[in-house]
């Protein structure tokens, strides 16, 4: 029989209960009634509830890309919505800004999505997730993929394949080939990204990143 170590995730919210009821109440205006927490692995969540709505709190560990990725995913979450695709929306402070820095956390408030979670093998829903995929992929014109952020692994992996490119080239011999093959590459990733086609894609759309109301 094998063994095994329970790790509990680390809550990384900078604030006790109280003190993020009190923070709410000066940033976003908001009298909480109730905080759950749901602490992950690369976040700690806090669903909050007023007399009338519920929000998400949700609290990230600043890093270098963190500010850029989360002010990505705002932008792609207004259009999104702008094109009527069912989103959650974030929540703008009271000194309209999205999101706030914390003792090096980074925190950024959400709309509540009420929903079920997927039913394996249902069939109505699994129709509705790629029409919901085939929308998100046609929402934009060329004119409003102009406005949208570009990727963010764009220069790291150009980056990578750089250094990758070097480090061949030094050993010679029979990486000549592959050095060549590489470089051919490098070649159409370091193409200014501005010139190339824009869309919308989903890193990460799986069944535990979506909800459903009813059969929709």
């Amino acid at each position: 029989m094998g063994c095994g170590v329970i790790m509990a995730y680390k809550n990384i919210l900078p604030f006790d209960e109280r003190g993020l009821i009190d923070w709410i109440a000066t940033v976003y205006g908001l009298s909480v009634e109730g905080v759950d927490l749901r602490v992950g692995y690369m976040s700690t969540v806090a669903i909050l509830s007023t007399a009338t709505q519920r929000f998400v709190l949700k609290c990230v560990n600043k890093q270098r890309d963190t500010t850029r990725a989360l002010s990505s995913q705002i932008a792609l979450t207004a259009c999104l919505h702008d094109h009527h695709i069912p989103v959650a929306d974030c929540v703008m402070g009271k000194d309209q800004q999205y999101f706030y820095e914390c003792d090096k956390k980074i925190m950024s408030l959400w709309t509540f999505v009420v929903g079920t979670c997927f039913e394996f093998g249902n069939h109505q829903q699994l129709q509705a997730v790629g029409a919901m995929l085939g929308n998100m992929h046609r929402a934009f014109a060329k004119e409003d993929a102009i406005k949208l952020p570009t990727s963010l692994g764009w220069s790291d992996r150009v980056e990578q394949l750089t250094q990758a490119w070097h480090v061949l080239a030094k050993a010679g011999g029979k990486a000549n080939a592959l050095v060549t093959c590489l470089g051919r590459h490098l070649e159409k990733w370091t193409v200014p990204i501005e010139t190339e086609p824009r869309i919308v894609i989903h890193n990460d759309f799986r069944a535990q990143n979506l909800l459903f109301q009813g059969g929709e």
